[in-house]
């Protein structure tokens, strides 16, 4: 067999040696090499860049450990590395941020096994993980044959704060994690981490900041969008609390634009700040809606759920906005009052009309323009006629007759209530309660408020109501949530290889049993936490010193109380036992 020499300059896995003279066979027989000896013996501290050292040009040629495969003679006989290149993740460029670059679970064992030997006299050295600053740990590494040492870092740092540090951080507040469960879960790993106190100086100094920046620049961008279009604006407003009931702690109010299914604002109210929990909805709106005027947006029409206090709001404080009631809504409380009829004693045939008197809600508001809320009247009234099979001479002139034609089937065939028997009655009270026909006439065909549920389950995630969040870190989780939301709101489905859409077969709770069918859409992406995370090292590194400062917070719910001392308090408690234990 033939040898000759090559200059090599390995450069697998990011590392960067000098060249060195190797002996190669011409082809490869499938021996193994030894990375580790091959990285420190061509990674001499002590020898030029230029030149290999003495011991790097004493090498024995017939040391298969010293071997390195060139590419092409990379076993691809029996093809045990033929594919070593895909299997490896994508090699960011030389320039690549630090914030954009990999981090990697290593074991202790393995990566001490690394500075084993010293790269001046092969010997072996004796090393020690010396110190530790969160996930950032420092190698020292000492010859015992010669005068060589070295300290090696784990990652770099951004400003004096280590890499895995501030991203750890940023991963938890950026994908909506819990702080106490991720770092309980890195530690049952035996993984070291930051601790909970680091993470909460990071969200306080950092991160909060760079959320409230992300998320003022993209609203600013799509705001301005809307500005150059001069369009008239098609709202979505919703409420969502922080706990069921009614005690709960703050309340935040969004406004989505309808048309471009994107939210343009959401306001976070503290409940100390209004006069009780039930107030906080209101004055979640109030501030939306300044805030979109101030900006010199034209707001049209606004379309809610059917909250007593934001329609008397609305009436006296925004006529010029054209306010109407989502439909979603009404069938609800229709469905369930329905439910509640078909309980009672012989009104059980109700229940077979809950699905076609929801169905005929929604068709009085679709068939009907928004502002003829009569006729919408008139349409909804017909159906206490018609669930007496009668589908002419209805009461209201402007809606006299039924439009369907003649029924065949199932739809003749219906359970037919009889005028003047109880369920017929009962129902017709229901159907024609003063309430509901204002309801009806208000209720919008046009537009609906379904993705500012959707977007509420999106919130869910960020800022579950299960945990207690500061005032500052409620706002921050609810801007990540907009900005995820407005990145993915408008997703294309997924589709099969022959170009069909992919769909699933559910069966939800509240349809009792009834199927429905789901598209299924393309994968959520995540851009906008490069952008967070870009915010974030320039904050640690100084470059943005135009920040923006949040408003202070509201005062705590226990402000207003008398707070007493400590150990007098301790004290009332014990002698409250004493006394109970004596009597």
């Amino acid at each position: 067999m033939v040898l000759q020499k090559k200059p090599f300059v390995y450069k697998r896995f990011g590392y960067h040696f000098p060249a060195v003279q190797i002996t190669v066979p011409t082809k490869s027989q499938g021996t193994q090499c030894t990375l580790l000896k091959e990285m420190f013996l061509t990674s001499t501290p002590c020898a030029s860049d230029d030149e290999p050292s003495d011991s790097e040009k004493e090498m024995d040629a017939d040391d298969d450990s010293l071997y390195v495969p060139e590419p092409e003679d990379e076993m691809a006989e029996d093809g045990d590395f033929a594919d070593f290149d895909d299997c490896l993740y994508e090699q960011p460029p030389g320039n690549t941020p630090a914030y954009k670059q990999k981090l990697f679970l290593v074991a202790e064992s393995s990566l001490l096994s690394l500075f084993e030997f010293c790269p001046v006299c092969r010997t072996e050295c004796d090393r020690r993980v010396n110190s530790r600053i969160g996930t950032k740990i420092t190698v020292m590494q000492k010859c015992l044959s010669c005068s060589f040492t070295r300290s090696w870092d784990s990652q770099p740092t951004i400003g004096d704060t280590p890499l895995g540090n501030i991203m750890m951080s940023s991963g938890i507040l950026f994908g909506g994690g819990s702080p106490a469960k991720v770092l309980k879960i890195m530690g049952h790993m035996n993984v070291v981490t930051i601790g909970y106190s680091t993470f909460m100086k990071h969200q306080k100094k950092y991160l909060h900041a760079a959320v409230e920046k992300t998320y003022r620049e993209q609203q600013s961008s799509l705001l301005d969008s809307i500005k150059d279009e001069g369009k008239e604006l098609i709202l979505g407003g919703d409420g969502r609390c922080d706990s069921p009931g009614h005690s709960a702690k703050y309340g935040s109010y969004s406004l989505m634009d309808l048309e471009q299914n994107k939210i343009l604002d959401s306001q976070l109210v503290q409940s100390n700040e209004v006069k009780n929990s039930n107030a906080m909805e209101k004055e979640g709106l109030q501030r939306s809606l300044q805030f979109l005027t101030d900006e010199g947006l034209s707001l049209d029409t606004l379309i809610t759920d059917r909250h007593v206090q934001i329609r008397k709001h609305m009436r006296e404080r925004w006529p010029a906005i054209k306010h109407r009631l989502d439909g979603w809504h009404i069938g609800k409380g229709i469905g369930k009052k329905i439910d509640s009829l078909a309980k009672k004693k012989d009104c059980a045939v109700v229940a077979k009309w809950k699905k076609s008197v929801v169905k005929h809600m929604f068709w009085c508001a679709a068939s009907t323009g928004d502002d003829d809320g009569d006729l919408k009247a008139a349409k909804w009234l017909s159906i206490t006629n018609h669930i007496m099979k009668k589908h002419s001479g209805h009461q209201s002139p402007l809606f006299s007759q039924c439009l369907h034609g003649r029924l065949h089937g199932r739809e003749r065939k219906k359970k037919w209530l009889s005028p003047g028997s109880q369920p017929y009655e009962k129902l017709t009270e229901v159907l024609t309660k003063g309430s509901l026909l204002k309801d009806i006439k208000q209720m919008s065909g046009a537009h609906a408020t379904s993705s500012l549920e959707a977007f509420h389950s999106v919130q869910n995630h960020f800022a579950t109501k299960r945990l207690a969040f500061s005032y500052h870190g409620m706002t921050s989780r609810l801007q990540i949530s907009i900005l995820h939301f407005n990145e993915n709101s408008n997703r294309d489905y997924a589709k099969l290889p022959d170009g069909t859409q992919r769909v699933n077969i559910a069966f939800p709770k509240h349809k009792k049993g009834e199927h429905t069918i789901k598209k299924i859409l393309v994968q959520c992406t995540y851009r906008y936490v490069a952008d967070l995370k870009a915010n974030v090292v320039r904050i640690l590194e100084g470059i943005d010193t135009g920040v923006l400062e949040r408003a202070a917070a509201p005062q705590s719910l226990s402000s207003d109380f008398e707070r007493p001392d400590k150990q007098d308090a301790i004290n009332a408690f014990k002698s409250r036992f004493k006394n109970t234990s004596t009597t």
